[in-house]
């Protein structure tokens, strides 16, 4: 492929090179040439003193896509990666072979591109199969395993850090109800290193609790939580917890349930959506639980992530003080 480069002296090659990338000049998805008496430097622009030359692309994910589909780095459409499968952000121009090109490139057996927004309450994801095998993939972090079809349930890789920290928390002793368990998101972080006493699991789409279930043995978690499938308001055993987790952005709206579930001491981990640069839902949360005759306070504000231009995803851990 003909770049523009400088041509120098193998000599003073190494100082020039050192210099071109320190003011990002170097056009590094080339690979620099020589012929034995001079360097070839592949640059982004001509600056005066420039030849043209035919340079070979690295063999990276973005050159493979820029070789087969003609597409400038900065032209490509834009995705993200869940284990070995591949989900476009939606309104964007992708078809079958882009999305084959786009698979061989970063190793992936499956291709999806959402449609428009999570679906109802079993948060359904509005997505369409592009091409590959439409089979469960594997997604890893900090030894935790999670198996789901990207169709069926969803995944929010923009949480990895919550995640994280649920499987730093000791648990030991403690009973913990996790009121929209989905595939185990936080659960099996928790089952895997935070040692439990008493585990019991909700969610109303029958999908994730299946999934759910084949992650405890994806994890090799002997333990065996209590799971249920249907409302947590409905279903969940008459039970005091030590720990309460609410992954859900309508969980002020189980705050009653939850409060029944809690004693003195009980920590509850909600999540819920904020406009941006205006948090006041936690405010809201104490006084209604105020109303419903339980004394709360926040022991932690967190922004997880940005969802829109005017929302942001919030978690608040909240503690039981006192029921009146």
């Amino acid at each position: 492929m003909k770049e523009w480069c400088i041509k120098v002296d193998k000599n003073s090659a190494g100082k020039i090179i050192k210099k071109l990338r320190s003011v990002s000049l170097i056009l590094e998805e080339c690979i620099i040439d020589h012929d034995g008496q001079f360097v070839y430097i592949p640059v982004k622009k001509d600056t005066g003193n420039c030849i043209k030359h035919d340079f070979k692309l690295k063999n990276t994910p973005e050159n493979i896509i820029r070789s087969n589909l003609g597409l400038r780095v900065n032209n490509t459409p834009k995705f993200i990666k869940l284990g070995d499968s591949i989900i476009f952000n939606k309104n964007q121009r992708v078809n079958k072979r882009i999305a084959e090109v786009y698979c061989n490139a970063y190793h992936a057996k499956n291709a999806y591109i959402f449609t428009g927004k999570i679906k109802g309450k079993m948060r359904i994801p509005s997505i369409k199969f592009l091409c590959g095998k439409n089979e469960d993939t594997i997604i890893v972090e900090n030894g935790v395993k999670y198996a789901l079809n990207p169709a069926k349930v969803m995944f929010s890789p923009g949480n990895i850090n919550i995640r994280t920290e649920m499987g730093k928390i000791d648990f030991k002793d403690k009973t913990v109800i996790d009121m929209f368990c989905g595939i185990g998101y936080f659960s099996m972080p928790v089952l895997k290193y935070g040692n439990p006493k008493r585990l019991i699991a909700c969610d109303i789409n029958p999908d994730s609790i299946e999934y759910f279930k084949r992650n405890l043995k994806l994890n090799r978690i002997i333990y065996e939580p209590e799971i249920f499938l249907g409302d947590s308001r409905a279903k969940c055993p008459d039970v005091s917890a030590d720990y309460i987790i609410m992954g859900n952005f309508e969980s002020p709206k189980f705050l009653a349930q939850a409060l029944i579930h809690s004693h003195r001491g009980t920590l509850l981990s909600m999540h819920f959506l904020e406009r941006r640069g205006k948090i006041k839902r936690p405010e809201e949360i104490i006084k209604n639980a105020r109303r419903l005759g339980y004394i709360i306070s926040v022991k932690n504000i967190k922004i997880v992530k940005s969802v829109s231009h005017e929302l942001v995803h919030v978690n608040s851990l909240f503690q039981v003080y006192n029921c009146l």
